[in-house]
């Protein structure tokens, strides 16, 4: 995933989110079910941005779901 600035950004999966923030992969998938927190679908594979999951957190929002182009 590319930034404004033309930086590479590394995206995360539900392991790593559940190390870093201390959730529970469950609490994540319902919350991702539920659209409540943002997430990136490509293909069937689901990641996460680090960046967008700290913002997610500070806000305490709900978040819209990307999906990026398989071709």
């Amino acid at each position: 995933m590319n930034t404004a600035n033309g930086n590479i950004r590394i995206l995360i999966d539900s392991n790593e989110v559940s190390r870093r923030f201390g959730l529970k992969k469950t609490y994540l998938r319902d919350l991702r079910h539920q659209n409540r927190i943002p997430y990136i679908k490509i293909g069937r594979l689901v990641r996460y941005d680090p960046v967008e999951l700290e913002q997610w957190l500070r806000s305490g929002q709900s978040a819209v779901t990307k999906k990026e182009s398989t071709s």
